[in-house]
């Protein structure tokens, strides 16, 4: 059984870039190149059937939650330094 967990809303890789900044308080290089073939303009997790058969919901907001996963974290080292994402 496959089962999305997500707010429901997309996010592009800026926006997570930016969120991770935010979280770990370090600038993170980047370089905006073109989409490669087979690359997805949009993907995005429907979380209704979570709700549905787990009673599961997110509850933080996507900021909070890139800040838990490292960025914030003292305990989980961000290897984010000045390499290209």
């Amino acid at each position: 059984m496959t089962i999305n967990l997500g707010t429901g809303k997309g996010y592009s890789v800026l926006d997570v870039l930016k969120a991770y900044e935010i979280a770990s308080g370090r600038e993170i290089a980047y370089k905006i190149v073109p989409r490669r073939d087979g690359d997805i303009a949009r993907n995005y997790a429907d979380p209704s059937y979570a709700k549905e058969i787990l009673g599961w919901e997110a509850k933080r907001d996507f900021n909070q939650m890139c800040k838990i996963a490292g960025g914030g974290n003292p305990k989980i080292r961000m290897d984010i330094g000045s390499s290209l994402v």
